[in-house]
């Protein structure tokens, strides 16, 4: 389902995993010093939209959240959590703004030329690292490419590098002077602007890479003090950051040399508070009781608190009808999960067992639309043509597709029974914290035990299910000791190489961005064979030809522009 959420700052923002109840969504009416002239940017700081008037600067924002940030060094940041901290300290190369305009933000010029095949950079000439690190220059996002972001061995585990190759071939970036390069495409991609990972860039300076690249010490590189503390972000983001405490909060002061108050573009005095907090909490009914005492400045909101929080004079209760992302149910095919799973028709099957509308009326409380396709019905590439809808529940038919798509496997007394002659138990791995997600396992426990199988919880933490369920390695699969190919820590080989360290057959609470104006990327992401956070090991029928369809997609000759639709909510 698409769950509704923050106002984005961009509309195509960096991919990211996500879990239910990060998000932003209830502000105190009052606490912010912005008028109603301003929006916020994706830096943290704020841009005027009428004139370039300013509020006064002061006071403190605090963030509630239910899930830690797991690193400050860009590169490996994947989930929501951790780049919304990195944004406290660093802004990146450029957005597309909500009128599908590029727009600079540590990049003074970003521009394709007229035959769609290179895109040129101009970097603004006052971006300054931390200490004695110095400008960032183009030597930095070249170093940074060539061993990082566009290196194919991926020592450093960069879940993006497929990102800088068009067709399996590299984009050739090319200085041109000391603020200037380009990237010269492989071909011509009209819509590459919506889909360029050069703009979300965060260099490492060179000075600090170099001392671990000859060796490849990504160890060494993450125990790094200047990375580990930011103290190398200099004048690159509107905050610093003064303390990180795990699990219980990051502090930031604002950047009284913040390099955008230079920009003619932005206003002069910008990021407008003092201070910026992100506290975390054990749950989402914790923040709203800290919303209500003024604790929490804005935070991710419980569905079932909407009405209660809309009738306080100083709380301010925001959606957004775009979505904060898509929020699905993961089925494992790898081998530490069911073989069921790996069976097409079984998976339709639990797909049937479940009603949508159910659940968005029951557990999200209206606030989510129901998705069975990966492009949102507001997208420029939404269509309902060839789109398979479930519309269960039908438990007897889902039942019946079960058995016929299973040899081995037959019901007995309404019991699913393997080969072996016993039910068929499946382990469900849930996000804990929201009570939206606690309500979706129950669910899900329920509409699964009607298939006839026994369905055991096991409730982790954010941190948890990243590190100990998505993420997979031949190392954890007995009897390989190598996979044939990695593509990132979420998708380190084959199916039936590279299994997580813990077994699991069904997932919920955890979500990934839709991607709406560049759904090509995404879906090559999550549903190829190789796709970079395919942590599912999903293989797609070889008669679907699904990277031939991703790569025509991408190289389509004109940009699609957004539509408006009346089922947009």
């Amino acid at each position: 389902m698409s769950k509704k959420g923050p106002i984005p700052h961009g509309i195509d923002r960096r991919k990211y995993l996500a879990s239910i109840g990060l998000a932003a969504g209830v502000s105190v009416a009052g606490c912010s010093t912005r008028d109603s002239s301003t929006t916020p940017t994706e830096s943290g700081g704020n841009q005027t939209t009428t004139s370039k008037s300013q509020p006064s600067v002061g006071g403190q924002w605090i963030q509630g959240q239910t899930s830690g940030v797991q690193t400050l060094i860009p590169f490996l940041s994947t989930d929501e959590i951790s780049d919304y901290a990195l944004a406290r300290v660093l802004d990146y190369g450029a957005f597309i703004s909500p009128d599908l305009e590029p727009k600079g933000l540590w990049f003074e010029n970003w521009e394709m030329n007229d035959a769609n095949d290179v895109i040129r950079y101009k970097l603004r000439e006052n971006l300054q690292y931390g200490g004695d690190l110095g400008q960032v220059t183009v030597d930095d996002y070249l170093y940074n490419l060539k061993h990082i972001h566009q290196n194919k061995e991926n020592w450093a585990g960069y879940n993006y590098v497929s990102k800088f190759y068009i067709d399996g071939e590299p984009i050739n970036y090319v200085k041109e002077g000391k603020y200037t390069f380009r990237a010269e495409l492989p071909s011509a991609r009209a819509n590459r602007m919506f889909n360029d990972y050069t703009m979300w860039m965060r260099p490492l300076p060179k000075g600090i890479l170099e001392k671990y690249v000859p060796s490849k010490d990504i160890q060494g590189l993450k125990k790094d003090e200047q990375l580990v503390d930011a103290s190398w972000t200099g004048n690159l983001g509107p905050f610093t950051l003064d303390e990180w405490k795990r699990q219980s909060h990051l502090t930031f002061t604002r950047n009284e040399n913040y390099y955008l108050r230079e920009a003619e573009e932005f206003p002069d005095d910008i990021p407008y508070f003092e201070s910026y907090k992100m506290q975390q909490f054990n749950s989402t009914s914790a923040i709203s009781s800290a919303l209500k005492t003024g604790g929490v400045t804005a935070t991710g909101l419980n569905p079932f608190k909407a009405d209660t929080f809309k009738q306080a004079d100083d709380v301010q209760v925001v959606t957004n009808k775009y979505g904060s992302g898509l929020f699905y149910v993961t089925l494992n095919q790898r081998l530490n999960g069911w073989e069921g799973f790996r069976n097409k028709d079984v998976r339709q099957a639990f797909a049937m067992a479940l009603d949508k509308q159910t659940m968005i009326q029951n557990i999200q409380q209206g606030y989510a639309t129901p998705a069975h396709t990966w492009s949102p019905v507001w997208g420029p590439y939404y269509s309902e043509e060839g789109i398979w809808k479930p519309n269960g529940p039908r438990i007897e038919e889902a039942k019946s597709k079960i058995e016929s798509a299973l040899d081995s496997y037959t019901y007995e007394n309404g019991k699913l029974k393997g080969p072996d002659g016993n039910q068929v138990e499946l382990k469900l791995a849930w996000v804990t914290g929201a009570k939206t997600t606690k309500l979706t396992k129950d669910y899900l426990q329920s509409q699964f035990n009607k298939l006839g199988v026994s369905v055991t919880l096991e409730g982790v933490n954010w941190t948890t299910m990243l590190g100990k369920y998505c993420k997979n390695s031949a190392s954890n699969t007995e009897g390989v000791s190598e996979a044939d190919w990695v593509a990132s820590p979420f998708n380190g080989g084959p199916w039936d190489q590279s299994t997580s360290p813990r077994d699991w057959d069904i997932m919920t609470g955890v979500g990934f961005d839709h991607g709406a104006y560049t759904p090509w990327s995404v879906i090559q992401m999550l549903f190829t064979t190789r796709g970079s956070y395919n942590w599912a090991g999903y293989v797609p029928p070889e008669s679907f030809n699904l990277d031939t369809k991703l790569q025509e997609a991408a190289a389509a000759g004109s940009v699609r522009r957004p539509r408006v639709s009346s089922r947009a909510r």
